[in-house]
């Protein structure tokens, strides 16, 4: 019996020191490429840790920071470069759904979470041009987040409007349309894609507009059509 005992001691011992040099059964290092372990800690299969997260909060510029994508995962607004969840409300920092932040650019202003509009300088005079977003530049009015700026009168492009500027001699518009020739009586009548700026009419989703001698011949019989007074427009 004790030469069996022997026996065993010495495979064991054998077997104990090949773990003991980090060779595997299979002659690989006991560690996977890749992989790293704690000084000290068992052979758990635990990935290499994020080297820049280095403490409980969201570590700036930290891509792998848990910290940074759990703030963001909920956000209602957008994720800033530093991985924390804002307003989405910011020139600076504009979005929604916990995306990366917008900078809003060129003109365009943060409306309703998204970058919108551009810069347009035109006519107008220093008194009426001197809302939030309107700058006197020379001679001209500079007003930013708009689509363009066409004529009319400053009672009826701003009056009971807030999507529209008045420069003193333009309206300038913050959606997207087609304005074209039409009377104050047909543009907007039962419509709510149809504008009066006081001299034009600016149709929404437009994608053409052409002479049309009455809203019968326009649109009796048809769908996607829309009258302005003056013009016939197919809209989408």
């Amino acid at each position: 019996m004790r030469n069996s005992c022997a026996v065993v001691l010495m495979v064991f011992a054998t077997v104990s020191s090949s773990v003991a040099c980090g060779t595997s059964r299979n002659g690989r290092s006991g560690l996977d490429a890749g992989t790293s372990r704690d000084s000290g800690n068992a052979d758990t299969g635990t990935p290499l840790s994020c080297a820049c997260d280095v403490d409980a909060s969201c570590s700036s510029g930290c891509s792998c920071d848990s910290d940074c994508r759990s703030a963001c995962d909920s956000c209602s607004g957008c994720c800033s470069s530093t991985g924390s969840c804002v307003s989405g409300s910011e020139q600076s920092a504009c979005g929604s759904g916990g995306d990366t932040c917008d900078v809003c650019s060129g003109g365009s202003i943060c409306r309703n979470s998204q970058c919108a509009g551009t810069r347009v300088c035109t006519d107008g005079t220093s008194y009426d041009c001197s809302s939030l977003d309107e700058e006197w530049v020379s001679t001209q009015c500079c007003v930013d987040g708009v689509t363009q700026c066409v004529d009319g009168t400053a009672y009826d492009c701003e009056t009971g409007h807030s999507d529209r500027t008045w420069t003193g001699a333009k309206c300038c518009i913050e959606f997207d349309a087609t304005c074209v020739p039409g009377t104050a009586y047909d543009c907007g009548t039962g419509s709510t894609i149809e504008n009066w700026t006081g001299s034009v009419c600016c149709v929404e989703g437009a994608t053409e507009c052409f002479d049309s001698a009455s809203e019968y011949d326009c649109t009796t019989g048809r769908t996607g059509r829309t009258f302005t007074g003056s013009k016939c427009c197919l809209v989408e």
